[in-house]
């Protein structure tokens, strides 16, 4: 029963974990693109990083930090 609910709560985990990551390197107003996905940071949730794209608020997860490129587009908040 604990492997299996080990087993189950990785991907949390790692959402969890990536997103602490995230928040060190980055802060609210900077311009990332992480793998396609290209926004200003609106917030940080428990598990991921919400983006103002030119669709809308996107939802990237805390793993994309472990599995997709992040490239820093504008270090400062636009004023």
């Amino acid at each position: 029963m604990a492997l299996a609910f080990g087993l189950g709560a990785r991907p949390l985990v790692t959402n969890l974990i990536g997103t602490h990551y995230l928040q060190q390197q980055y802060a609210v107003g900077q311009l990332l693109k992480i793998g396609e996905q290209e926004g200003r940071i609106l917030e940080f949730t428990p598990a991921g990083i919400v983006l103002d794209t030119k669709h809308g608020r996107s939802a990237v997860p805390g793993s994309a930090f472990f599995e997709q490129p992040i490239i820093l587009l504008e270090s400062e908040a636009a004023s």
